[in-house]
């Protein structure tokens, strides 16, 4: 099947695909090899094991150091480690989105796989920018995010004006206590964060300056609960 028809079909993590497609990325990126090669989302129609495969062939062939897997559940997490070791888990982790804490934050501690957590500032929710007045533009996706209608987007804006009011008092910005917060669990290798200007890429970088103690992160954990 040709790339093409992959792509508008969907998710595809057939190991002649994924092979495909790394011979392709190192032809973009002018590179013999990649460093990390991460498997974005899962397809319903591959078992797991077919994916983990292909990356362990494509480890031994020298065309990629590292491999990892990104939106998996813990399921599929516990049956990719059985077939080969992984070194890296990119989820979606924030204060509004918990979700791993449950299972897969532990299971990643525990095998030493780093967490690279997307979307530590929920689609830019946490920045503090938006209002109940906010109005998306044709394309922007977030005119169909969840968290940005209806109940949801006003519980979601109630808890980032407690937030304001908690970062105030540590002398830092709601974007760097939400950035701080997801750094200060163990498990995460790192925040990976979207900026389109210079102001906010210094605002995130600074994020570092501002660590969370473990009451604190209590804390703010306990300012979003109370808004659920």
């Amino acid at each position: 099947v040709e790339f093409e028809s992959q792509w508008m079909t969907g998710v595809s993590n057939e190991k002649g695909y994924l092979k495909r497609a790394c011979e392709a990325s190192l032809k973009r990126l002018k590179r013999e090899v990649i460093d990390l090669y991460q498997v974005h989302w899962p397809d319903e129609k591959t078992p797991v094991e077919e994916p983990i495969q292909a990356l362990v062939e494509l480890q031994k062939e020298g065309k990629i150091r590292f491999f990892g897997l990104s939106n998996f559940g813990i399921r599929d997490l516990e049956t990719a480690l059985d077939v080969a070791r992984y070194e890296s888990l990119q989820p979606q982790y924030s204060l509004l989105h918990r979700e791993i804490e449950e299972e897969i934050l532990p299971f990643c501690e525990d095998n030493e796989i780093g967490i690279l957590a997307y979307s530590p500032l929920a689609c830019g929710l946490l920045t503090g920018k938006f209002t109940e007045d906010s109005v998306f533009p044709k394309g922007d996706h977030r005119g169909e995010n969840p968290d940005f209608q209806g109940e949801t987007f006003l519980r979601n804006l109630r808890i980032v004006e407690l937030l304001k009011e908690y970062a105030e008092k540590q002398e830092c910005t709601v974007t760097q206590l939400a950035i701080s917060w997801v750094l200060a669990h163990s498990g995460v290798t790192c925040a990976i964060c979207g900026a389109r200007r210079d102001m906010q890429v210094d605002e995130i970088v600074e994020a570092i300056d501002y660590p969370l103690s473990e009451k604190q992160v209590l804390e703010i954990k306990a300012l979003v609960e109370h808004c659920e």
